[in-house]
């Protein structure tokens, strides 16, 4: 029954990203790719609630993140996305810096809940 569970987890984390990356895709709405921390999950509810008319959002959140399984998903919803934001990123993210500047791809790195969400207000 253990493994069953394991498999059910792995299958809902990767259609929720695959959903997001879809209904971005198909979306007539900018889309934000939300990337950083996971410690604090609340400022990716409150981003989405309060964003929910303006943006579709591509949030490949997984508490059971794994480099080598999750890394081409996120790289691919970082690409498609119109508007790609970090919220304390740490170590990984300067990563997925690299990525973005070597794909030429903009991205806005925060530390401050608000200072990400008056951005957004701006786009």
């Amino acid at each position: 029954m253990k493994h069953v569970r394991q498999i059910h987890t792995e299958f809902c984390r990767l259609a929720s990203i695959h959903s997001d990356i879809n209904t971005a895709e198909k979306s007539k709405m900018k889309s934000v790719f939300l990337g950083g921390t996971v410690d604090d999950k609340q400022w990716r509810k409150d981003v989405k609630h309060k964003f929910a008319d303006k943006f579709k959002f591509i949030d490949p959140y997984d508490k059971n993140w794994e480099p080598e399984d999750n890394i081409y998903d996120e790289c691919h919803g970082m690409l498609i996305a119109d508007y790609v934001v970090f919220y304390k990123g740490g170590e990984l993210t300067k990563k997925e810096q690299d990525f973005l500047d070597s794909m030429k791809k903009k991205f806005k790195a925060f530390e401050d809940s608000n200072e990400l969400m008056s951005y957004l207000q701006t786009l």
